[in-house]
């Protein structure tokens, strides 16, 4: 039986695959393994509402959260008592991802 001595170039080509392409398989599987919000606003530097105005509008009954704001008929109620809602009550988490 003849023995066939294997290209150095196919011999090369094989390493790189499986190198390169454990390095691939390495970011694939941090990209899916990683935190989910790193794409959100910090929970600890929400946006004020005038901030976002651009990026969408929150309506209420059909008609738009500024205007049920400037109107004062949302409230909240907490153990103190009730009270309306002010601008300054509302912030807002952006997600980031879609400018990624």
């Amino acid at each position: 039986m003849k023995h066939r001595r294997l290209n150095s170039l196919v011999f090369i080509g094989i390493m790189g695959v499986v190198t390169w392409g454990s390095v691939f398989a390495v970011y694939v599987i941090k990209a899916f393994a990683s935190d989910q919000n790193i794409y959100w606003t910090a929970q600890t530097m929400p946006l004020p509402l005038e901030e976002t105005r651009g990026w969408f509008e929150l309506l209420i009954d059909g008609d738009s959260l500024e205007n049920h704001l400037s109107r004062g008929v949302l409230t909240i109620q907490n153990p103190e008592g009730s009270r309306a809602i002010l601008l300054e009550d509302i912030s807002v988490r952006l997600n980031n991802l879609h400018r990624v």
